[in-house]
């Protein structure tokens, strides 16, 4: 008998779902089309911009769980009602852009008016990766089948921002997002490259680049090196126990972000600890 390991995070879901549809069929009553909903979305966003550059990152934060109810309701809206198209997903994905440059230009402004050019830095940093990892899934997905690996896509970088501004950590929100999108953005580049290799019969693939799981390496360091990218590269979708796991990593990450220190030696050691279980399993 199979125990499911994430009951908690599918019954959550399962209420959000009902939550989501119920305030769908309101709208869809109401006259509003998904395109119009996503339009608000990104008004409500730039809402969300003026109040970091007031330097009001609480009041910003609950701005981004408004925006991020419509953000979510126009997909829905879309489905409930027949009103799926390509076009609209196109659409979809481009307001989204806008809307993500937006709340990073808050952010690089309140930085500046605290006249901090590291946190200026970081946050372009974030901001980089965070447009590229959208960037790299499109153009690998027109080479490739499907390119959806990574953990930091939309909805985790919206709940990290919401998080740290409500809590008003938002420096802690620019150091998670600075390293997990941009670490987003290698995994579907050498995932790219894994789909697109063509490695004959008996040929090993280079050690450094590979990601194929039938790869054992050889030496000490290629075993380390292949321990570190099953850890940092991995390939569990929402509503598993491991991705969950991680969130709520994040979250206490964000929430007690004067502990950072205490926090990042912890995950670290798990880290190491991973690292040693996976190269101890690939060496039987």
């Amino acid at each position: 008998m199979r125990i499911d390991k994430n009951i908690v995070g599918k019954k959550v879901g399962g209420l959000f779902a009902r939550w989501r549809d119920s305030l769908a069929r309101l709208l869809i009553k109401a006259g509003f089309t998904p395109n119009t909903l996503t339009f608000i979305g990104l008004g409500i966003n730039v809402i969300a911009t003026i109040a970091f550059g007031y330097r009001y990152p609480r009041l910003a934060g609950i701005i981004l769980i408004i925006a991020g109810a419509f953000d979510v309701l126009d997909g829905a809206v879309a489905r409930m009602s027949g009103r799926v198209t390509s076009f609209g997903a196109f659409f979809d994905s481009v307001i989204d852009r806008y809307s993500d440059i937006a709340i990073f230009i808050g952010i690089i402004i309140y930085y500046a008016l605290e006249k901090s050019k590291f946190y200026i830095t970081l946050s372009v940093i974030a901001l980089i990766g965070t447009i590229m990892t959208s960037y790299v899934r499109a153009r690998a997905e027109c080479i490739i089948h499907s390119c959806k690996v990574g953990f930091m896509e939309r909805p985790e970088r919206t709940v990290t921002i919401i998080i740290g501004s409500l809590t008003n950590h938002l420096y802690m929100v620019v150091w998670i997002l600075a390293f997990f999108t941009n670490l987003t953005v290698i995994h579907r580049i050498f995932e790219t490259r894994r789909q697109l290799a063509k490695v004959p019969a008996g040929v090993s693939p280079e050690p450094l680049l590979s990601l194929d799981e039938t790869y054992t390496p050889s030496t000490p360091l290629e075993k380390v090196l292949q321990g570190i990218k099953r850890v940092l590269f991995w390939d569990y979708p929402r509503l598993t126990w491991q991705h969950d796991l991680l969130c709520g990593m994040l979250i206490a990450l964000l929430i007690f972000a004067p502990y950072a220190v205490f926090l990042f030696f912890l995950y670290a050691l798990i880290g190491i600890i991973l690292v040693v279980r996976l190269i101890s399993t690939s060496s039987s």
